[in-house]
């Protein structure tokens, strides 16, 4: 029987055990030369091809131009100086009024995390001269909680959006409902919107937006409540729906005056639509299309002129009767002055839409597979790949489901089915292993498999308690321990569903940082940190906010340990009079010497753990790692000794 600190001990020696474990696999020894390459050649760099798995190799000079010129000055503003901390003060500010109207869950969910977003391109192959494709990731930053919290309350009206497509399942079911097409009174055209994101009217969106929430508000605010403290007394309140500027407003900051990132070319302010890589553009962007859809589309569809309409993002397919095509591509592209629309027509009776060709012949069109030039055939190397077995043949039976999701006719489909098996074998895959899966799925004519089935029936069941556990995956031996704790599991507990899912280690962890701005050291923020004084003294923490914000608290606040204990040790002060050669007897003016102290301190401090988002996974790392090095400082002495005063915990008879 172990107590609780032994327990933790344990826990951290094998957490760090599991770590090396991991760290000893090939996959890392080959990341880590690819890693050094690139760090010992600042001259090149690797470059997502957008839209594929394809690298390009690019010149960084020839990068950082291309990068520049994508950040037109009448849709981005380029700033000065880095606008984190004046973000962070009015974003805390904003927050402040509008906690009023959320539960304590959703205060904390739009709590900012203190980093500004960042941005780097993808590179467009197809397009003359390689430009690039802007990407703002607000991922981990300062409005990443709130950009949720939106998103969750206008996702009803994004799935009214009718003529939207959220798959080539869909796009297929809505091609086979096609009825009346002759080629002689209709044609097939798709239609597609240059810079849909940055050409969003953020306004006319958001005036949509809110007439939809305000008449029914009940539907999008239902009734809540939290408790809150009145004169020392707790209270329940009942959560009142926000007033429609207020909520105006908070849309507002957070689309326009929150819209700061920082690039390997500056910092810069979005002034125009929507950023690639927000979690709410995707939305805006729907409900954008489906207001000229209403307006301009419908009626055409009512006249008879549109025989068939569907929208993936900005891409248009469109049945059109003949001679309309021109004046339907006027009335989009006068829908609102940011809009740009281009048209593509059938080209020997085939025109490519997502990833299908719709292949006209006299009066009938079917669907075949269609795969871009710049696709690439590397899917998973079956032999080599460091990943699950199972997530390989995943890989290759969703390949496969795509092939019949892509086509509507026997011979398209077995057409499909054998590129694919070219692929796959490609990438080493046994011939004997794709045929059976191909077997398999004709077999059942591709229905969803009877196993996917009964975990479904399980996920929806309230009796059976579902867990999921991340594990980075570095060998097979992984799989088998996973397999042995789902049966044990299973026989002891079989209402408790633990999913183990695993981790591999991915290209893009190498790649994409180098695409991105590096952050000065003590600018982290997210972190588990260690102070180190010249007494061997030390002291673990952890802190969400910039680190250098956390370090000059540490300096001045006397409730910390740190600021305790360099106040009080000899050492620490003598190194500090040496270094700057000031006399203890005389020393200099107190700004100067507060500037000499706040340089001084930011020595003692490194990083131990990054990018822990998560605080549960913040104040575990820093459990942890207290327990593992047992660091002097953070040792309270008051509370090391405790004694059960409850005669219950102890045996005696209760009285």
């Amino acid at each position: 029987k172990l107590n609780f600190f032994q327990i933790n001990k344990i826990r951290a020696e094998l957490f760090l055990q599991f770590e090396k474990f991991c760290n000893s696999s090939t996959k890392t020894e080959d990341r880590t030369i690819l890693k050094t390459y690139l760090e010992e050649n600042p001259d090149i760099i690797i470059v997502p091809v957008d839209k594929s798995k394809n690298l390009d190799v690019f010149d960084t000079k020839d990068y950082l131009k291309k990068l520049t010129d994508i950040y037109d000055p009448l849709k981005f503003k380029k700033l000065r100086t880095n606008p984190i901390n004046v973000d962070i003060s009015d974003f805390n500010e904003m927050i402040g009024k509008f906690n009023q109207y959320l539960t304590v869950s959703d205060s904390y969910k739009i709590k900012p995390i203190h980093s500004i977003k960042k941005s780097y391109g993808l590179a467009k192959n197809h397009k003359c001269n390689i430009p690039l494709r802007p990407i703002v990731s607000s991922l981990n930053s300062i409005t990443s909680g709130a950009e949720s919290y939106l998103h969750d309350l206008i996702t009803p009206i994004v799935k009214n959006c009718k003529y939207s497509l959220n798959s080539t399942i869909e796009f297929k079911k809505r091609f086979l409902e096609i009825q009346g097409f002759n080629s002689v009174e209709y044609e097939i055209v798709s239609y597609d919107c240059v810079s849909l994101y940055t050409s969003i009217n953020i306004d006319l969106v958001l005036e949509h937006i809110l007439e939809i929430v305000y008449e029914k508000p009940e539907e999008f605010f239902p009734p809540k409540s939290k408790i809150i403290t009145v004169n020392k007394t707790s209270v329940t309140k009942i959560l009142e729906p926000p007033p429609r500027n207020e909520l105006k407003e908070f849309f507002e900051n957070i689309l326009t005056k929150f819209n700061n990132f920082e690039s390997l070319t500056g910092f810069y302010k979005q002034i125009s639509g929507c950023s690639m890589g927000s979690k709410l553009s995707p939305s805006f962007a729907n409900i954008f299309c489906s207001l000229f859809e209403t307006k301009i589309v419908e009626p055409e569809i009512n006249k008879g002129n549109i025989l068939t309409y569907a929208r993936y993002v900005d891409d248009i397919f469109c049945v059109i009767r003949k001679g309309e095509k021109l004046k339907l591509l006027d009335k989009l592209n006068n829908f609102d002055s940011g809009l740009e629309f281009t048209i593509e027509s059938m080209s020997n009776f085939r025109l490519n839409f997502l990833d299908t060709s719709i292949v006209q012949y006299n009066d009938e069109i079917h669907l075949e597979q269609f795969r871009k030039l710049t696709a690439s055939d590397c899917i998973v190397n079956y032999k080599n790949s460091v990943s699950p077995k199972s997530y390989k043949i995943s890989a290759l039976v969703g390949e496969l489901y795509r092939c019949n999701n892509t086509t509507t006719t026997t011979v398209a489909r077995d057409t499909a089915l054998q590129n694919t098996k070219l692929i796959f074998m490609k990438n080493r895959f046994p011939e004997k292993l794709i045929d059976q899966k191909i077997s398999d799925l004709k077999l059942k004519n591709f229905r969803p498999s009877d196993a996917k089935a009964k975990r479904q029936e399980e996920f929806d069941n309230p009796d059976f308690d579902h867990h999921t556990l991340s594990l980075p995956f570095s060998s097979a031996r992984c799989s088998s321990i996973a397999s042995q704790i789902y049966k044990i599991l299973k026989n002891i507990t079989p209402f408790f569903k633990l999913h183990i899912v695993f981790t591999t280690l991915k290209l893009a962890s190498l790649i994409l940082p180098r695409l991105k701005p590096k952050k000065d050291y003590f600018n982290n923020n997210d972190v588990i940190y260690q102070f180190d004084c010249e007494c061997d003294s030390s002291y673990i923490g952890e802190t969400k906010r910039l680190l250098h914000a956390r370090i000059l608290e540490h300096r001045t606040k006397k409730s910390s340990h740190v600021f305790k204990h360099i106040s009080a040790c000899e050492k620490y002060k003598n190194t500090l009079y040496d270094q700057f050669n000031v006399d203890p007897d005389n020393l200099p003016p107190k700004n100067k010497f507060a500037e000499m102290g706040r340089a001084f301190i930011h020595d003692h401090f490194k990083i131990l753990e990054t990018n822990l988002t998560n605080p549960h996974h913040r104040k575990l790392y820093e459990g942890l790692l207290i327990t593992l090095h047992q660091p002097d400082i953070n040792k309270q002495v008051k509370h090391q000794k405790m004694t059960f005063i409850c005669k219950c915990m102890t045996g005696d008879d209760i009285t």
